[in-house]
This record gives C-alpha cells, sequence and structure tokens, in this order.
C-alpha cells in the first residue's frame, strides 16, 4: 500500500472512531435527561399521592433496576472506565429516587 491509500484508510477509521463518540455522548444525553425526568415525575407523583398508597411494589422495582444495572457493571471489561462511569451515574440517580419513595413511605 502506498502512502495516500495508508492516510485514506487512516482517516476513514478516525471518522468511524468519531461518529461512535458522538453516537455514545448523544446516547448518555438522552439517557440522563431521560433519568432527570423520572426523577422529577416520581418526585411529583409521591408529592401527590396520599399517605395511605403502598409504594412498597415501585420501591422494589427501582431496587431490581439497581441491581441489574450492578450486574452489568460486573461484566464490562476491566478497561471500559466510559462505561463504568455511565453506569455508575444510573445507578446514583436510581437510588435517589429509591430513597424518595422509601422516605415517603
Amino acid at each position: 500500500m502506498d502512502t495516500k491509500n495508508l492516510e485514506a484508510r487512516l482517516e476513514k477509521l478516525e471518522q468511524q472512531i468519531q461518529k461512535r463518540i458522538d453516537r455514545q455522548n448523544l446516547f448518555a444525553t438522552i439517557i440522563s435527561h431521560q433519568l432527570e425526568q423520572l426523577s422529577l415525575n416520581t418526585h411529583l407523583l409521591i408529592s401527590l399521592l396520599p399517605p395511605s398508597v403502598d409504594l412498597e411494589p415501585l420501591s422494589q422495582f427501582y431496587l431490581k433496576q439497581i441491581e441489574d444495572y450492578q450486574q452489568l457493571k460486573q461484566q464490562l471489561s476491566p478497561d471500559d472506565d466510559t462505561g463504568r462511569d455511565y453506569l455508575n451515574t444510573l445507578i446514583t440517580d436510581l437510588q435517589q429516587i429509591h430513597c424518595q419513595l422509601t422516605e415517603k413511605n
């Protein structure tokens, strides 16, 4: 292969890598926004419910989600720092929502 072909292939690979990074960032932004909305909606819902409503099923749902994300985090390769950070954020957000539920119960 000549130098021009190598440069063209390298440029194409760099573009593919950048597209992947952009998609991951967009996905992380969307998920973060959805978690914020979920937290807000849960907080509003909790404040509107009468004290007699049993929130235990919803609390158990969030605990299961937290466990699932923790298991997924354990399955990540050791060098996947981005995935680990992302899952840590999800777990933390879900734990906060769960705390809101347990405080209400």
